[in-house]
């Protein structure tokens, strides 16, 4: 199901937008953008266990990409407070109300450390984003398999060693 999730978005990117080309798109300057308007992308799918942020409670068969509008944080007190920083025993913000409460239910997510971050290792979340590293999905999965089988070669020659 995550194959058919990245290859979604990528085909959307990549075809419709056309910003894929750009060797940017990990870095912190890049935004989902379309007519000139900058979205918050998150991709939510089965394959996302109850412990995920993505959780999709029981749905199957199908999975779905939500574009919000950045400026829609504007009507809620989330832009101000954009903080790496969480008050967890008494939050005070919305953004922090947010994170508390998903931790709360069981679905805690990675906060970037830093306000300006990359957003694209956000949009396709690992199976497990406490633990897993970022899932580069923006990579095609040629060279993401030939990336995991190099490393395994190279796990493998140490363990030799």
């Amino acid at each position: 199901m995550i194959d058919w999730l990245i290859d979604s978005i990528v085909f959307l990117i990549r075809n419709h937008l056309r910003v894929m080309d750009k060797g940017w798109i990990a870095g912190p300057g890049w935004r989902f953008s379309y007519c000139n308007e900058s979205f918050f992308v998150s991709a939510f799918a089965p394959c996302y266990g109850g412990h995920s942020s993505r959780y999709m409670f029981g749905v199957e068969g199908s999975g779905f990409v939500l574009l919000q509008p950045d400026f829609s944080f504007g009507h809620h007190p989330l832009m101000d407070a954009d903080t790496p920083f969480t008050n967890w025993e008494s939050p005070k913000t919305a953004r922090e109300q947010t994170r508390v409460a998903f931790k709360r239910h069981g679905r805690a997510y990675m906060i970037p450390p830093v306000n300006v971050f990359p957003a694209a290792p956000l949009i396709v979340r690992p199976l497990n984003e406490l633990t897993d590293p970022p899932f580069e999905w923006w990579i095609p999965l040629a060279e993401r398999q030939a990336r995991a089988q190099a490393s395994v070669t190279q796990d493998e020659q140490a363990a030799d060693s």
